[in-house]
């Protein structure tokens, strides 16, 4: 074991379901959170910097991201699966909305990927990038898509 680190120091809405690594030089790391709200499971994701590199981490920088559509996206928000491509572009499933979007590094949305009205998604869960393709567990089946992230243009 190289290091520890305590998430408590985030103060994270939920507890963690996976986390991606993103970038070794400035210790960049995405956090999926699920947090309970009456009979639902709602989601939040983190986009953490480490400020400086410590064996016991406690000083961090902090971005959230808690759904972008409807009146109160936080309280429909059900993200299942995070991953990140080569450009380091954040992509994210949404299980409510049927799509797979992505963000830019201020944690806000950008664009559609993949929307369930396109391809029939029922309910976007775990996702990948492998071999220039988008991988997206979806209900009782994989769908795979082909996938470039130079044509995904984050501004």
């Amino acid at each position: 074991m190289s290091s520890t680190w305590d998430l408590s120091v985030l103060n994270p809405n939920g507890s963690p379901e996976s986390v991606i690594y993103i970038n070794d030089k400035e210790m960049l790391f995405c956090i999926l959170c699920r947090y309970h709200l009456g009979s639902d499971y709602l989601s939040t994701i983190y986009l953490v910097n480490q400020k400086k590199k410590e064996s016991k981490p406690t000083n961090f920088d902090r971005k959230s991201f808690q759904g972008s559509f409807g009146i109160s996206p936080s309280s429909h928000f059900v993200c299942k699966g995070i991953c990140v491509d080569k450009n380091n572009t954040i992509l994210y499933s949404d299980a409510t909305y049927r799509c797979v979007n992505a963000l830019n590094e201020d944690m806000k949305f950008k664009k559609f990927v993949v929307s369930g009205s396109d391809y029939n998604l029922e309910s976007p869960g775990p996702i990948a990038i492998y071999n220039d393709h988008l991988w997206v567990v979806d209900s009782k089946q994989i769908v795979i898509f082909r996938y470039n992230a130079d044509e995904i243009e984050i501004y």
